[in-house]
């Protein structure tokens, strides 16, 4: 499947994603679901016998791992999201560029790159502050392979000062509210049911209510009501926690891995390595967590927190040592994945039947529960003669390696899985409202191409027609190139995303002359060689936005549109951009915002003037198109204000399209 070129485009609304690991449209994962699921195998003789015995975990790994983070913080997407699967790690100290992903296999020969699990808040998610995840980011890691869990709406515990009602009734009602409000709040986002729980701060007073929402169905998992002193993640074994699957208790260890933890030596993984030594036929599974994994590398915490370095050494440790640089035994992923492929290998039956030189694996998951959002099994199959082939029927993803472990061709690895008819659904929506919004962002053909095709797939209904209505208009120029630069605060929480430019920085703040972006990035991630620098420089930066989220018709992410440049009382100021390509033609778009009546920006290029009502908040966007550059590849862009009770200008977003004549 072609995969999306952009890098971590995020929206008000949306955000795009670099490549969408789905392995195919799921209208055909949602038709897979009712069909009858074997696995045909081929021999070079008649076999005698076919012996196959189901992998404790999914891919024969030796051990699992889950790891999560807390609270919805930006940081776990900025900086896991792309360190596990790929892109540019957007960290409190800078960016990471280009980074490959942290990856281990299939047993097969595919490489999955790591997941864990998101613990969220939904009251948090999109707050202007900046320090936790926007909507859009949610649905994005979702697309991506991370889990979400419910941790609370507000999250609410005994331990606030406020603490819960001393009325028994009160308190348990207020529980309650915590725990249903933010599931609404994650379905309403993200279109899917999230079963799962994170106790906050490992309150145990949602212990008797949590126990009887899963005794009653509601939820799946319950995470961090376990003592933590004594149910440490790593001191047990899958079988342990299969052995308490009444109540579900998963604790996560947050002491192995925290600042002042990490030594950057062979020794943080001690704990991993003795467990696997000692844990004989039972099943290592580790289940860490910490609340951030992007604390500047100069600031400080005292609470279950790590430095992003320190971060991106255990994990890139974890892939040296057990993923695909390794040893390849360990399973990186989140708890309710684990969980399911157990109760699945658990609960699912399959018969061999032989005739001739062939075998057929006949699967019967009727009695795995069905609101999993996968049915999966890997299988080790040994026999007596060669095998030659492995073919599959009714599955979404399958993999095989014969001769698995240089054991011989009468040996083979087989993994197979698909999604229930719900998951499957409403993810192939949810897959497809990425891919569509992602183009209003990147204006690439190659990504329209991409989201016509999720958005073909789709069942008829006012679903499909929403969306395809949604990209009748947008306007994708063929060719073009298109760079997104933020004007503002240097401040963490008010730069955008890469590959946003953002003319700010701590050390050389962006609105004083001479300040320059030099080789500005473009919406799909590659370099433009285009620099624009500040000749006359602006009064200052302004946080003048007042608005608590951004507007979807602006397309830009509330980073840039919360903060802008002021150009000086009565004054113009100007900016120049070099290195244009004289061949080309250039469309700018601009986006200016205060919260005042009665005033106005005017920008002009090349004599051409616009002029931007600030229209108290409503958006306003203008264009200056087919602008040809002076000799050189040179244009100067000149910014001012207008009216009659304020002559400040304002310019918060400069959108440029480099396009053919």
């Amino acid at each position: 499947m072609k995969k999306i070129s952009s890098l971590f485009l995020i929206f008000s609304s949306f955000v795009y994603s670099q490549g969408i690991n789905s392995g195919l449209f799921f209208s055909q994962a949602a038709a897979n679901s009712s069909k009858a699921k074997k696995v045909i195998i081929t021999f070079d003789a008649p076999p005698n016998t076919v012996n196959v015995k189901t992998s404790y975990y999914k891919y024969n790994k030796e051990f699992a791992f889950s790891f999560g983070m807390d609270d919805g913080l930006i940081g776990a997407y900025n900086t896991a999201v792309p360190l596990f699967t790929g892109g540019t790690v957007i960290h409190q100290d800078g960016l990471t560029e280009g980074y490959p992903g942290l990856f281990y296999s299939d047993g097969a020969g595919t490489t999955i790159p790591f997941a864990a699990t998101m613990n969220v808040n939904m009251k948090n998610i999109g707050v202007s502050a900046g320090a936790n995840m926007s909507e859009a980011m949610l649905r994005d890691a979702y697309i991506k392979g991370f889990a979400l869990t419910n941790h609370g709406f507000t999250p609410r515990t005994q331990f606030d000062l406020d603490g819960w009602d001393d009325d028994p009734v009160i308190r348990d009602q207020q529980i309650r509210y915590e725990i249903e409000e933010n599931y609404n709040q994650l379905k309403a986002v993200i279109g899917i049911k999230i079963d799962n729980f994170t106790a906050p701060s490992n309150d145990d007073s949602y212990h008797a209510i949590t126990t009887q929402m899963k005794t009653d169905g509601f939820l799946k998992i319950v995470n961090n009501i376990g003592n933590p002193s004594r149910d440490k993640g790593h001191d047990f074994t899958a079988e342990y926690w299969m052995a308490n699957e009444a109540t579900r208790w998963f604790s996560r260890d947050f002491t192995i891995w925290t600042e002042g933890a990490v030594n950057k030596t062979p020794s943080d993984f001690d704990f991993i390595n003795t467990k696997l030594a000692a844990v004989g036929n039972e099943h290592a599974w580790f289940t860490l967590g910490v609340h951030n994994v992007d604390i500047s590398e100069t600031g400080s915490t005292g609470g279950a927190s790590l430095k992003y370095l320190d971060f991106k050494y255990v994990m890139e440790g974890l892939e040296l040592n057990y993923g695909i640089k390794g040893a390849d035994n360990i399973w990186m992923a989140p708890i309710n994945m684990v969980y399911e492929y157990l109760i699945s290998a658990r609960d699912a039956s399959y018969s061999v039947h032989t005739v001739g030189n062939k075998a057929t694996i006949s699967f019967n998951f009727s009695a795995v529960n069905p609101k999993f959002l996968e049915h999966a099994l890997s299988l080790i199959v040994d026999a007596d003669t060669n095998i030659t082939n492995i073919a599959y029927e009714g599955f979404d993803v399958h993999s095989s390696k014969i001769n698995y472990q240089n054991l011989g061709n009468h040996t083979a690895l087989i993994n197979v899985a698909y999604q229930p008819p719900y998951h499957a659904t409403a993810y192939q929506r949810l897959e497809a409202v990425v891919a569509v919004n992602s183009v209003k962002a990147t204006l690439s053909q190659s990504d329209l191409e991409y989201a016509q095709g999720l958005v073909n797939a789709l069942p008829p209904g006012n679903f499909k027609e929403g969306l395809a209505a949604d990209l009748e208009n947008i306007k994708v120029v063929l060719g073009s190139v298109v760079i997104k630069i933020d004007f503002g605060r240097s401040l963490h929480s008010y730069i955008s995303p890469y590959p946003w430019n953002n003319l700010a920085t701590p050390d050389a703040p962006g609105h004083l002359a001479g300040a320059k972006l030099t080789n500005m990035d473009t919406t799909t991630s590659t370099k433009s060689g285009i620099d624009l620098e500040v000749i006359a420089p602006f009064e200052n930066y302004d946080a003048n936005f007042s608005g608590t989220n951004g507007d979807p018709q602006a397309n830009f992410p509330f980073e840039a549109e919360r903060d802008c440049f002021k150009t000086p009382a009565g004054l113009t100021s100007t900016l120049r951009l070099t290195n244009l390509n004289e061949n080309k033609v250039y469309d700018f778009t601009a986006f200016s915002s205060r919260n005042v009546i009665g005033t106005a920006t005017e920008i002009t290029i090349n004599g051409e003037t616009v002029t931007i009502d600030h229209k108290k908040n409503l958006y306003d966007l203008v264009s200056i198109n087919n602008v040809v550059p002076n000799a050189g590849g040179i244009l100067e862009i000149h910014i001012k204000g207008t009216g009659s009770s304020n002559v400040h200008g304002f310019l918060n977003v400069l959108q440029i399209t480099e396009k053919n004549p």
